[in-house]
């Protein structure tokens, strides 16, 4: 959303996001994601120049092909994060405990082959991963 406000004639970068945005936020937050997507396809017909059409349609499609996944205030009210910040904390204190330990010394090869078996130990495709993928190779019955 802050991505299409750029194509915004009045909005300068160097400046706070237009009002435009928060109003959008505001609604999204409220559950309203319709009358977002209305608003801005006005703008896109009225108020953005033609040569940003293009790049701000792209905007607004993106917001149209996932408005049945933004349902913000029922995330809210069910208390979940509606932020990436929680997830990528997490993912980096987990790497960090993992491979940050007192003494531990690791090449790059070797923590992704760590972190693909954990991977496919959580996914269950754990045996599949360990089996001989070599072309001239057959498992024997």
């Amino acid at each position: 959303m802050a991505s299409f406000c750029k194509y915004i004639p009045a909005y300068n970068e160097t400046e706070s996001l237009p009002k435009e945005f928060f109003a959008w936020k505001k609604s999204i937050l409220d559950g309203d994601i319709y009358s977002v997507i209305d608003e801005m396809t006005n703008f896109l017909k009225t108020k953005i120049n033609l040569t940003s059409k293009e790049q701000a349609q792209k905007e607004l499609n993106y917001i149209i092909e996932n408005k049945d996944r933004m349902h913000y205030d029922e995330y809210l009210e069910a208390g979940y994060p509606i932020g990436s910040g929680t997830i990528e904390s997490a993912c980096k204190q987990v790497i960090a405990n993992r491979f940050k330990k007192q003494g531990m010394r690791w090449r790059k090869n070797d923590s992704q082959a760590v972190l693909n078996v954990r991977l496919h130990l959580l996914n269950g495709t754990l045996k599949n991963y360990f089996i001989p993928k070599h072309s001239s190779w057959r498992l024997i019955a």
